[in-house]
């Protein structure tokens, strides 16, 4: 509520703010369905991961915004600047949606592989061992989120050869890609740990926890891509007093 009533001006705020709030509480909805309905769906189930990785993500936006601001506006002073640099095409900005997305369809396939108890099925790397005949039709659900992966890493590979010709231009979105390339390899090699150590619990741990880490680069990857909005008059900028030295 303070970031709302001090930065309610940026429309980045408000919308981050927004989504933040909104999937906290849709994520406690979807955790009580679980709770109160033991007998509930892994298809519902695996919305709980996907609700937590866009609320992760608006948290990690929001200080982003919340830190560009200031650097911006030391102390809330000062006229309202852009916040992102010259604009970029606009397939550039579709194209990193379109890689958002995906990304969110194979962390829901893999959550749903594992609400349901697939993966425990199989072994072998890049792809199961398992024939049909061992494992019946659920083999191919193991070998589509196998295959999911491989194709994110080829779409963010895409996604960093766009953002490296304007790496003079935009470095923050260099940047951004390449630590998007390093997050994809540490999330197929987490993969490979987790078959490896038998869906050990350390190994799902970082599974998870480098695909968030993904899911929010890439989202920082979209909204530092977006044009930039209308801003408002610098006088209904909220000001942050400054201290006097003697208060440091």
């Amino acid at each position: 509520m303070a970031v709302w009533r001090r930065y309610s001006s940026w429309l980045e705020v408000r919308v981050l703010v927004w989504i933040s709030m909104g999937f906290v509480i849709l994520e406690s909805v979807v955790g009580a369905i679980a709770v109160l309905l033991p007998s509930v769906s892994p298809a519902i189930l695996a919305v709980t991961l996907g609700v937590s990785l866009i609320s992760f993500a608006g948290n990690i936006l929001v200080t982003i915004v919340l830190a560009q601001i200031q650097r911006q506006h030391p102390f809330g002073s000062g006229d309202p600047h852009r916040l992102r640099a010259n604009e970029l095409p606009k397939n550039f900005t579709k194209w990193t949606l379109f890689t958002l997305g995906y990304t969110f369809i194979a962390m829901y396939v893999g959550a749903y592989l594992a609400k349901s108890n697939i993966s425990d099925s199989f072994r072998g790397y890049p792809f199961p061992s398992e024939t049909y005949h061992q494992a019946g039709f659920k083999v191919y659900f193991d070998i589509l989120h196998r295959g999911i992966a491989i194709g994110l890493f080829l779409l963010i590979i895409r996604l960093f050869i766009s953002a490296y010709r304007w790496r003079s231009e935009r470095p923050d979105l260099y940047r951004g890609a390449l630590l998007a390339i390093l997050l994809v390899a540490g999330q197929i090699l987490s993969g490979a740990y987790l078959i490896l150590t038998n869906l050990s619990l350390l190994g799902f741990l970082i599974h998870v926890s480098v695909v968030s880490c993904l899911f929010a680069t890439l989202a920082y990857l979209f909204l530092q891509s977006l044009p930039e909005p209308l801003r408002p008059n610098p006088s209904s900028i909220s000001r942050i007093p400054s201290k006097s030295p003697s208060r440091i």
